[in-house]
């Protein structure tokens, strides 16, 4: 960098103490990870994936969509809804509530589908970002999918468990 500069420079030690989410403080090592793994205890502290994409919207599929969202199909807003409306069921995820929480300080209450709230979100507005976090009718995360000039979702990854894309 130094060089790029022309101002010369040196470097003795460099820690990295946040990479996206995640921070140093928040940070296992190997032998905390192998002394959770001995008492079974390993699969409390994995984030769930949905975890890493807390700033987009969340939308979930009506129930007769779910089909189409399992296979990867483009997805219409008369298939969609706000997450966390009246009559659905969302399944609350303990693990996504809590690392909510703790990731770059952002709160399960805003934006997380164990806490959400739907405040004032509706499928246009969330339709209308680049990108969505997409759920199944039944509250399971399926995939990130983005909005495009023909005014559809596209998948752009996804996230199945297997059982889901049997459908």
């Amino acid at each position: 960098i130094g060089e790029k500069l022309g101002c010369g420079g040196c470097m003795e030690a460099l820690t990295r103490t946040k990479a996206g989410v995640f921070t140093a403080k928040d940070s296992l090592t190997l032998g905390q990870i192998e002394d959770l793994a001995d008492q079974g205890l390993f699969e409390q502290h994995v984030l769930p994936v949905d975890a890493m994409f807390l700033e987009k919207p969340a939308l979930c599929t009506r129930p007769e969509a779910d089909r189409l969202l399992y296979n990867g199909n483009v997805l219409g807003g008369s298939q969609v809804r706000a997450y966390g409306l009246a009559g659905q069921s969302v399944k609350a995820d303990r693990r996504t509530e809590r690392s909510a929480k703790g990731l770059a300080g952002q709160r399960a209450e805003a934006d997380s589908p164990a806490g959400e709230s739907a405040k004032g979100q509706t499928v246009r507005d969330a339709a209308a970002c680049a990108q969505v976090r997409l759920y199944d009718s039944k509250g399971q995360f399926c995939g990130i999918y983005e909005r495009r000039e023909d005014k559809m979702l596209h998948p752009v990854k996804m996230f199945l468990s297997g059982q889901e894309g049997t459908a």
